[in-house]
């Protein structure tokens, strides 16, 4: 958990179980890629704030009381990192997707729409 102010960074295959939770979901993706990007393809549930900074995405994680964390994903890692320790820094429980989308479709897993 990113309670101390630090997210914590998430492989791609950690990302998978966590997100997939035994007893359902309680953690939920926010892509901050753009909107082409997400239609081409995205994490199965994620949510998506494009281009989002702190504030717009502070605000989407309000509407969903029952997750518990949030991972950051955008294409390559960094601007997730960043964003993520903004987040953590307002004391939200976050993540970031180590290698985002990028990492996540080269280790073969599932996306919306399939990924090409």
């Amino acid at each position: 958990m990113a309670t101390d102010g630090s997210p914590q960074e998430l492989g791609a295959e950690d990302a998978r179980l966590e997100i997939a939770g035994a007893d359902g979901p309680r953690t939920r993706v926010v892509d901050v890629r753009s909107f082409d990007e997400f239609s081409e393809a995205h994490i199965p549930g994620a949510i998506l704030v494009e281009d989002g900074d702190a504030d717009a995405v502070a605000a989407a994680m309000e509407d969903d009381d029952r997750v518990e964390r949030w991972v950051i994903a955008c294409a390559d890692g960094e601007r997730g990192r960043e964003l993520a320790s903004e987040l953590a820094g307002r004391d939200i429980d976050v993540a970031y997707l180590e290698g985002g989308m990028q990492g996540w479709v080269k280790e073969d897993n599932r996306t919306q729409p399939p990924a090409p």
